[in-house]
């Protein structure tokens, strides 16, 4: 398992736990449960690990983790989306993406995991996120992903799109 927070960098090749002897802060604040979810277009693999900090705390220490506990900060979160979408060619289709985090994440969206050209012609983002796909086509077909990144952290969901005609 490999994970990064910002510049403190993670590893173990087992669930086995993670343990920090020697820290600086900010850092020292981070104990606790992490699982790190590697993609690909055709699998998903997770691990979790409980990270320990063993590092005696100073006053000074507690007193900013207690500060940080109580920070705006929030890591982002994928909240609401549909992993299939079934719509009719020629009309509209709405990829929901509602997040939540704090600061507000910023939204991108890839098509079968390549960048996806948003903002002119037919394909658009709305404002809260949604991607929007004016007069479907066949070749509109394919796994949408939704990502959403903040300066805390990041969350991703796809969405299969399956475009269909309509019956006589």
């Amino acid at each position: 398992m490999f994970c990064s927070y910002r510049r403190l960098n993670l590893q173990s090749r087992s669930s086995s736990p993670v343990y920090i002897h020697k820290t600086f802060d900010p850092f020292i604040c981070l104990q606790g449960e992490y699982t790190c979810q590697g993609r690909t277009p055709s699998e998903v693999a997770s691990s979790t690990t409980q990270l320990y900090v063993t590092e005696p705390l100073s006053e000074e220490s507690i007193l900013a983790c207690e500060e940080a506990k109580g920070s705006p900060f929030q890591a982002v979160r994928v909240v609401q989306w549909r992993p299939k979408i079934l719509a009719m060619m020629g009309t509209q289709a709405r990829l929901v993406c509602i997040t939540s985090g704090f600061p507000a994440p910023s939204i991108s969206w890839t098509r079968n995991y390549q960048p996806l050209e948003t903002g002119s012609g037919r394909i658009t983002v709305t404002p809260s996120g949604d991607l929007i796909i004016d007069d479907l086509q066949w070749s509109d077909m394919g796994q949408y992903q939704c990502i959403a990144s903040n300066e805390i952290s990041s969350d991703s969901v796809t969405t299969f799109l399956y475009p269909f005609k309509a019956g006589k």
